[in-house]
């Protein structure tokens, strides 16, 4: 009859209509895109990267993105050493460097921030960052290579750093602090830039107390 048919209608519409309301309210995770996996890039540096005749006490590096900075403390090295360590400061998409030190007269100084500039969401850092200046009218230029492995297990030791003196006395690992540093990589070798024209002494030292001297038994 014409009411049974008209009930079975309206069920089928009623069906349908709940179905399509369901179907639209159901929430779908977005997939947000492949990850991240850039790292940062540097716009800008004030002064210059290897800018000469250096007097400044601030040194600013601007990014495309925001940033932090990962383990800075272990990361960061100066070469020729600093008596103290530079005060960093992220302001928004830029990375603020104070030198505390007065800086020698003439002199190139390499500042290697290792892996500690990384993106602020992913954490992928810029690998082995070096910025140079000179005090002087010139970037010295002379590069010291090499490999260090254990003389027993010719295997890699860890947590070795490269030492190079201008003193040539046996005393001196004990007695003063190097004049260039750096850190032995997780293959063995190592790289020492900006070095100035004058003859080394080499060291490959595991410095467990990090002050810079040779002092049994650590």
């Amino acid at each position: 009859t014409i009411p049974n048919l008209l009930k079975v209608f309206k069920f089928i519409l009623v069906t349908l209509i709940i179905a399509l309301v369901y179907s639209c309210a159901q929430i779908v995770a977005p997939s947000g895109g492949p990850q991240d996996v850039t790292p940062p890039k540097i716009l800008l540096a004030e002064p210059g990267n290897r800018s000469t005749s250096f007097n400044k006490t601030e040194i600013r590096l601007y990014f495309d993105e925001f940033i932090q900075l990962k383990d800075i403390q272990k990361q960061f090295m100066a070469s020729p050493l600093l008596n103290n360590t530079p005060e960093f400061t992220i302001r928004g998409k830029s990375l603020r460097i104070e030198i505390l030190d007065t800086l020698a007269e003439n002199a190139t100084y390499t500042l290697n921030f290792g892996d500690a500039l990384a993106d602020f969401t992913e954490g992928n850092p810029i690998k082995d960052y070096e910025y140079v200046l000179s005090t002087g009218d010139y970037v010295d230029s002379v590069s010291v290579r090499g490999v260090v492995k254990d003389a027993y297990t010719l295997e890699v030791p860890k947590d070795v750093l490269i030492f190079l003196y201008r003193n040539y006395a046996d005393s001196t690992p004990y007695l003063s602090k190097p004049y260039y540093i750096t850190k032995l990589k997780a293959d063995g070798s190592f790289v020492i830039n900006n070095v100035g024209n004058p003859s080394y002494k080499i060291f490959a030292l595991i410095d467990q107390n990090q002050n810079y001297l040779y002092e049994l038994p650590t």
